[in-house]
């Protein structure tokens, strides 16, 4: 499970996860919006 973060100098939204043991934290050209989080969440498979 990783976090969905904005960043603090550009409002951009970050991805910080774990993959094998490597820590991984990318940016997205995305804005921090309702919309934009929802995009780089990605579907809800758990219903």
């Amino acid at each position: 499970m990783g976090n969905i973060r904005a960043g603090k100098e550009n409002g951009k939204l970050l991805l910080d996860f774990h993959f094998y043991g490597v820590r991984f934290r990318e940016q997205t050209a995305l804005t921090d919006n309702k919309q934009n989080r929802q995009k780089v969440q990605g579907p809800d498979y758990t219903r």
